[in-house]
């Protein structure tokens, strides 16, 4: 059976040993060496956030980020387009050129959806009763964007989405990614994707931190992700490094 490890971002993550890695965002930063072990590389990433490390005055966090990516030495890039009207994503495979060698491919919102509805066999947007516990003002405000966005999906260009809260973050996205492309006769390993500190990473020693949403609403990706994971561990071969996600997914054995 082949291990495929999905790699998140949580500092001090364990990376364990596997055939193939798929690294989120940039969660490689700083462990390159480690990940240059494994015989096929992966990164995936978000559009969005690799945009936001290009420019002069780009925010130095992302930058490393964007050029994590760009100098990984990862063989191949599956990059996840922005939403809406904006192509953020064209601006970054121009500035990553032919950084990775296997290919670069650039997957749309649309396709984007049909990933999470066709591998995950859950609706989208990915929510659960937690929906109507938010404040009315939220729900109902929520609620418009959601039917909005199904009238551009069903009449329109199909490049909108929903908020972040109700889609699953680039972690859950690249084991949809590994199930889509390893099938279910492989093991996944997840490690360094979390439901808690979606905001804090380790650069250099320190932990950095975004600005995290109001304690109001729900946190961005986290019930998606919650609710994805419960739904991919019933058909496939899944464990976890991280303990706050097994009450999920088993807790892999590492081997010394």
């Amino acid at each position: 059976m082949q291990t495929v490890v999905i790699f998140g971002a949580k500092p001090a993550a364990i990376l364990p040993a596997g055939d193939a890695i798929y690294a989120a965002n940039a969660a490689i930063m700083g462990r390159e060496a480690e990940a240059g072990a494994f015989a096929e590389r992966i990164s995936v990433a978000s559009g969005h956030v690799l945009s936001r490390g290009l420019g002069r005055d780009a925010d130095p966090l992302y930058r490393r980020k964007f050029e994590t990516v760009r100098d990984s030495g990862f063989r191949r890039l599956v990059l996840f387009a922005d939403q809406g009207k904006r192509d953020l994503a064209s601006g970054v495979l121009a500035a990553l050129g032919g950084t990775h060698p296997d290919g670069q491919r650039l997957v749309s919102v649309r396709e984007s959806r049909d990933l999470v509805t066709r591998i995950g066999q859950c609706g989208y947007p990915v929510l659960d009763e937690t929906f109507r516990r938010q404040p009315p003002r939220i729900v109902l405000r929520d609620w418009v964007e959601i039917r909005r966005a199904r009238l551009n999906w069903l009449l329109g260009n199909g490049k909108e989405d929903v908020r972040a809260k109700y889609r699953p973050s680039t972690g859950i996205l690249a084991l949809l990614v590994a199930i889509s492309e390893k099938g279910p006769d492989a093991h996944y390993i997840l490690s360094g994707i979390g439901l808690a500190g979606r905001n804090e990473f380790l650069v250099d020693g320190r932990i950095l931190r975004n600005k995290s949403n109001s304690a109001a609403v729900l946190p961005k990706h986290v019930q998606a992700d919650t609710i994805l994971l419960r739904a991919l561990a019933r058909r496939y071969s899944l464990s976890t490094t991280e303990a706050e996600l097994q009450d999920i997914l088993p807790a892999t054995r590492i081997s010394r």
